[in-house]
């Protein structure tokens, strides 16, 4: 569809972004990201041959992007070109050990970069594309005005309930509303070098419904039975096991110890739901919000928070984020599923279709696990043989000395 080849640019500075199409508009398609996570679901649905790299981004940094690049299919080789302000030996190491081909410091000349971005891709093949990017961002308009009209209907829905609650006559509204499908990525064809995704062939697509007077789950258009995905977020491993217990019944359930964790896994797991508590370490729950509604793929996804922060001020916050469920901890499992079971309830929830099973994702979960624990267990093997070997010698040249 097109001969071009097709650059992304990552950086939260919106000038720079700017600054860096400017330069490689004339020769090149190109499109921006605002930060890691709203890259990640970008990747597969422009299909980028190079990507440039803002190292120094918050939250999801470049070297954490790069790195989720390398382990995806069809992107494992694709150049990337870290850009950064850091221009240390060590910050440049970091930098090529993420994955990347060329390391870039700030400031620097547009001259410059198209020069390394033409040398990155002499010789390269230009990846095949179904859609122009034109085309893309109509679809995303599309998208976005249909998610305007479902918020909208939803707000009036919710007024009319409140109204309805307080013995106020209720609201005159439409008919129920109606589920908007979002655009939803497939699981890849075994034939698609590229691992383009069916995304980009269909603008919509239909998504399992939930009856929760009988637990039941329709069969998605494959025939996969599908249950609502919760991917819940916090950093207390006895609260994780205690709330997988409690969904685990009903709802597909995965876990993230802390939200950098949780950024990493969202373009796999596609959570119908999520569950995100306040306080964390390295990104708390409230930049994590932050992130998630500020990508299209997720801002319509909903999300319980849970704090044990529970002021009107906070409550007020999350509610302005577009957080409409808030739980003050400690509560007991009962309200967590009850909370869960009025989301999946509400008119307008979506299952989404989902590119890999639970049964996928719990398997290569445990898979690292092992793989980091068999790690850290050589490592203490090691450590321990040193001990043993600095006594060992000591004793040797304590019973010479003593000989002597």
């Amino acid at each position: 569809m097109t001969d071009r080849y097709r650059t992304m640019v990552v950086d939260d500075e919106e000038d720079m972004r700017s600054l860096l199409q400017l330069a490689l508009d004339p020769e090149y398609e190109v499109f921006a990201a605002t930060n890691g996570l709203d890259a990640m679901f970008k990747l597969t649905r422009y299909q980028p041959d190079l990507a440039i790299i803002d190292i120094m981004m918050p939250l999801m940094n470049g070297l954490d992007l790069a790195a989720r690049i390398r382990q995806t299919t069809g992107f494992v080789d694709m150049p990337i070109i870290a850009l950064s302000a850091l221009n240390s030996k060590d910050d440049m190491k970091k930098g090529y050990e993420a994955g990347a081909d060329l390391y870039l410091t700030k400031p620097f000349q547009p001259e410059r970069v198209l020069k390394n971005v033409a040398f990155s891709l002499q010789s390269r093949p230009v990846r095949h594309k179904n859609l122009t990017i034109q085309q893309i961002a109509e679809r995303e308009e599309s998208l976005a005005a249909k998610t305007k009209r479902a918020l909208e209907k939803h707000k009036v829905s919710e007024a009319a309930e409140a109204a309805s609650s307080e013995g106020v006559p209720k609201l005159k509204v439409g008919k129920a509303h109606t589920p908007v499908p979002r655009a939803r990525p497939e699981a890849r064809e075994e034939s698609d070098p590229w691992g383009q995704t069916e995304e980009l062939r269909r603008e919509e697509r239909p998504v399992s419904s939930w009856d929760e007077d009988t637990d039941a789950v329709e069969e998605s258009a494959e025939g996969t039975p599908c249950r609502p995905r919760v991917l819940i977020v916090d950093d207390d491993a006895d609260y994780l096991d205690i709330q997988r217990s409690a969904l685990e019944e009903k709802y597909e359930v995965v876990t993230a110890n802390d939200g950098l964790n949780a950024l990493n896994k969202i373009p796999d797991v596609q959570p119908d739901i999520f569950v995100i508590d306040g306080m964390m370490p390295k990104m708390s729950g409230y930049q994590l919000v932050d992130m998630i509604k500020g990508t299209m793929e997720t801002r319509r996804t909903p999300i319980v928070f849970a704090s044990a922060k529970g002021s009107e001020r906070d409550k007020k916050m999350m509610r302005a984020k577009g957080v409409l469920h808030y739980l003050v901890k400690p509560f007991p499992p009962e309200e967590m599923v009850e909370t869960i079971n009025s989301v999946v309830s509400k008119p307008g929830f979506e299952i989404q279709s989902k590119k890999r099973t639970l049964k996928d994702i719990l398997y290569e979960e445990g898979k690292r696990r092992a793989e980091i624990m068999a790690q850290t267990d050589k490592k203490k093997r090691w450590e321990t043989y040193g001990t043993l070997e600095g006594f060992l010698k000591e004793n040797r040249n304590k019973k010479a000395f003593e000989r002597d």
